[in-house]
């Protein structure tokens, strides 16, 4: 070859070398590929929540997002969003694969922002239902003054769409001139470990201290009024107690970076009785007429794990104990608290797509929450495992409610957050009570319950638990899979109310007993067993007695198809005969179990008088002994 051919052939694959860097895409988008769950860089902004994940879409798409419809959304659309900086008046393109179980149900959207003002919006058109991988794709110019561009994934989630998925793939904004810098790699957040602290020594701690004042026995305890808490606690390894001596303390607080090292080398701080005094004693400066206000006993850190805390008694704290997050291992005994706002507060701290990464195996045991504004417990951020064991929670009623609402124990699962599909899940309350949780909103909706569970919740199970006097539910639960287990509620708005199961989920009740609802506030209505329309719940061996409505099922779509299982239940000693409320389409399998009126003698109880504690025999049947609650 010729050296004039040779330099056409260089020139050719020079050229051939721009041709490619020239119509290479420079995604613009954060995480196109959804490593570690649908969260990194993407925002879940869907105004029902629906069960949101990702999952394999094969050696060529990697990791997808999947959307399944389990909850009606109604006219709106679903939205999983995420913001990038942009031109004006510069052309881009954007494109995703989509495949959906329905036709029109899944689209691509654009929004131009204006500094925090939302412009021009376009779509790439809706998915046509081929049930296979499709393109959608749109090249489009940003006006004048656009900042930002939002990059939306929309589906559909009416009640035509419920049991449906959608799923996206390798999501596309990229300039066409290709001028704006790439994002830096996505890196998934990592799971925290236990900080485990150092080998140390056990320590002693008194009000005022002792001796040579350095914690190696109590006749040189060191002084909490100088700091010797704190210093008992950081110099404490694992398999070693801080003992605090009963007697009176000031607004300490405590801050625990570090714990033990498993649940055989635990670190723990234990109040021990002494010189006279039963138990010790802290005393913050927290006032309700300012809620907002005041210290936190004991802060722990992210990593902070296999600790124990007993045997204290705490008054005037905003909090008690606030676990940051993911903390493994936690023992919370025998606490007594008095006027808080929040006692217990554990953020699980877990990272989408890895339920394992947050809080868990955290035993709550022996406490005692009275007088509180906001919750004697909440969880929330991915709590795996928690057992509540023996508990009270007294919020005060309507002398001591000045917040809307408190709640007794509240699991919230990722309430509030960003819709990532963290949810609090395998919790278990036995032996608990609620009550005196109250709200009173004049003409409005009267909230306020005695546990409470929110949507991004499951696998929660209540046994021998008691509600009472609460302006709203004894219980209110939206959590999937929920159970109870011998549970009483009694003169609460609605004793217990469930709402709608995920398609191949149950609520179960056995052994329960509802009496006497009140019908607190202006708007809704007392109720024994209220259930949303439109899943799968199951009542057996229970008993509704003086509720005004034994039992509803209520929605607002007269087509909604609801399960509902009734075994050797009770429903008496009602002014409306027993009359229950089955809105929609309500299939019953029943046939063991009996209504009767307040009037006739079909349905006869022991004594079943409306004592808000323990109901006993009370409320056994005489007159259908193998049939009803009866007490265990």
């Amino acid at each position: 070859m010729s050296m004039r051919n040779l330099r056409f052939c260089a020139l050719l694959l020079l050229f051939s070398s721009f041709q490619a860097l020239a119509e290479q895409e420079c995604n613009l988008l954060v995480n196109p590929g959804f490593s570690g769950g649908h969260t990194g860089g993407w925002t879940d902004r869907s105004s029902a929540a629906q069960d949101v994940g990702t999952e394999s879409g094969g050696d060529s798409r990697g990791n997808v997002l999947r959307v399944k419809i389990i909850r009606d959304g109604g006219k709106s659309h679903g939205q999983i969003v995420q913001f990038v900086k942009a031109r004006p008046q510069t052309a881009y393109k954007v494109r995703a694969e989509v495949k959906a179980d329905a036709p029109g149900m899944a689209y691509v959207q654009v929004k131009e922002m204006k500094g925090r003002s939302e412009g021009a919006r376009l779509s790439t058109g809706a998915n046509k239902g081929s049930g296979e991988w499709e393109t959608l794709e749109k090249e489009f110019t940003t006006s004048g003054g656009t900042t930002a561009l939002q990059v939306l994934l929309r589906f559909r989630m009416n009640s035509s769409c419920i049991g449906k998925s959608v799923c996206f793939a390798q999501p596309l904004l990229a300039a066409l001139d290709g001028g704006d810098d790439p994002p830096p790699p996505y890196v998934p957040p990592q799971p925290v470990k236990p900080v485990v602290a150092a080998p140390g020594a056990d320590g002693y701690v008194t009000p005022e201290g002792a001796g040579r004042m350095d914690g190696s026995d109590w006749d040189n305890a060191l002084a909490a009024s100088r700091g010797g808490l704190q210093a008992a606690w950081d110099r404490a390894g694992p398999g070693n107690t801080v003992y605090v001596s009963g007697g009176e303390y000031g607004a300490l607080t405590l801050h625990m970076k570090d714990g033990g090292a498993g649940t055989n080398l635990m670190k723990r701080l234990k109040g021990v009785s002494r010189d006279g005094f039963s138990r010790p004693s802290f005393n913050g400066t927290w006032k309700r007429e300012r809620p907002e206000r005041g210290p936190v006993f004991i802060t722990m850190e992210p990593g902070a794990s296999f600790i124990e805390v007993s045997d204290i008694e705490i008054h005037g704290y905003k909090g008690v104990i606030l676990a940051r997050g993911p903390n493994r291992g936690l023992r919370i005994k025998k606490i007594d608290v008095t006027e808080c706002r929040d006692a217990f507060w554990f953020d699980g701290g877990a990272i989408a797509g890895l339920p394992d990464s947050g809080s868990g195996d955290i035993e709550i045991d022996g406490c005692r929450v009275v007088r509180y504004t906001k919750r004697a417990l909440r969880t929330m951020g991915g709590i795996n495992g928690m057992r509540i064991l023996n508990c009270i929670a007294d919020a005060g009623g309507k002398d001591f409610a000045v917040e809307v609402f408190p709640v007794g124990f509240h699991i919230l699962g990722d309430y509030g957050k960003k819709k990532s599909g963290v949810k609090d899940r395998n919790i278990i309350f036995v032996n608990c009570e609620s009550r005196g949780n109250w709200h009173d909103a004049g003409q409005k909706y009267w909230n306020a319950d005695g546990f409470a569970a929110e949507r991004d919740t499951e696998n929660i199970t209540f046994a021998r638990c008691r509600a009472f006097g609460n302006t709203d539910g004894g219980w209110d639960v939206k959590s999937a899979n929920p159970k109870w287990i011998d549970c009483v509620a009694i003169g609460n708005k609605r004793n217990f109310r469930v709402w709608a199961q995920p398609e191949g989920c149950k609520a179960i009740f056995e052994n329960c007993l509802s009496a006497y609802s009140k019908d607190y506030g202006a708007l809704g209505h007392d109720a024994g067993f209220w259930i949303q329309g439109g899943g799968d719940t199951e009542l057996i061996r229970c008993t509704s007695w003086m509720d005004k409505l034994p039992l509803a099922v209520e929605t607002k779509d007269g087509e909604l198809v609801s399960r509902l299982g009734l075994k050797e239940c009770l429903f008496g000693g009602t002014e409306s005969g027993g009359a229950f409320r089955l809105d929609g389409r309500v299939e019953i399998d029943d046939g063991t179990s009996v209504s009767g009126s307040r009037t006739d003698e079909e349905i006869r109880l022991k004594d079943p008088t409306p004592v808000m504690g323990n109901v006993g025999d009370r409320f056994d049947s005489v007159s259908h002994p193998d049939k009803g609650f009866r007490n265990k």
